[in-house]
């Protein structure tokens, strides 16, 4: 006979766990941790739109701190509510992000001939050529369009 855990298993007991951790805020805030847990699982890395009076709760439980402090939640100045960890995680990636399109990625004056030998000619409405010519100018680049419009070809 095989067992099976609901999917709310996991996300009620580490709400409970937490409501534990904080006698006078937690109770309270179980719902809305048991509500992040949940968005978490689902794939998501915080919970945002929180009401004014959540934001208040957590703002008073010693529980979730501001970027930087050393709780298990983290509430950023969006009103977004994250587990410390994935706060940590999503800030890196930004960073590192960030610094990937800041940085140039020069490539000599060989560019046009290989886009012309690609692409043809230049052509002013080639949107392909065009992405091609800017991911030779920077280190990261999103290539973003519907069904068809080549990105994989690109």
């Amino acid at each position: 006979m095989t067992a099976t855990v609901s999917d709310s298993f996991l996300p009620d007991q580490l709400a409970r766990l937490f409501a534990r951790l904080d006698p006078e805020h937690g109770p309270a805030l179980q719902p809305l941790l048991q509500r992040l847990l949940a968005a978490v699982a689902g794939g998501h890395v915080c919970l945002g739109g929180l009401s004014g009076d959540d934001y208040a709760r957590l703002r008073r439980s010693p529980l979730a701190g501001r970027a930087g402090d050393y709780t298990p939640l983290v509430l950023d100045e969006g009103g977004r509510l994250y587990l410390a960890r994935h706060w940590q995680d999503e800030t890196q990636l930004v960073a590192a992000l960030t610094r990937l399109a800041r940085d140039p990625q020069p490539f000599g004056g060989e560019v046009e001939a290989v886009l012309d030998a690609l692409f043809g000619p230049s052509d002013a409405g080639d949107w392909q050529r065009l992405a091609a010519r800017l991911a030779t100018e920077r280190r990261f680049m999103v290539i973003s369009g519907g069904p068809g419009t080549g990105k994989t070809t690109t």
